[in-house]
């Protein structure tokens, strides 16, 4: 697609490329940027660790929940900005999460 023309939509855990045109309000597209397009929402939290989290992954807090994405940028949906995982967040949420 012709990045002059394009945008990108979230969808469920990633952005899809979409042809500006054919876009509609609901949708909540944006115009296309590589940097934000590589945002993707960890769906297995559960597999996070010290190792390869620290310095790798940042999350924000939605509803009570802790959600964790593979790169800086705004939350797609709050436009909330993400923050680097810590320990303590990963100790708290996904290590030693007793719920």
């Amino acid at each position: 697609m012709n990045q002059n023309s394009s945008c990108m939509v979230w969808k469920e855990n990633h952005y899809e490329e979409i042809e500006c045109e054919k876009t509609s309000p609901q949708m909540n597209a944006v115009p296309y940027n590589e940097a934000v397009f590589q945002l993707k929402k960890i769906t297995k939290p559960d597999t996070l660790n010290f190792k390869n989290a620290l310095d790798k992954v940042w999350y924000t807090k939605k509803n009570g929940e802790v959600e964790f994405f593979t790169n800086y940028g705004l939350h797609s949906e709050n436009g909330k900005t993400l923050k680097p995982v810590t320990k303590y967040i990963l100790t708290k949420y996904v290590l030693n999460n007793e719920q």
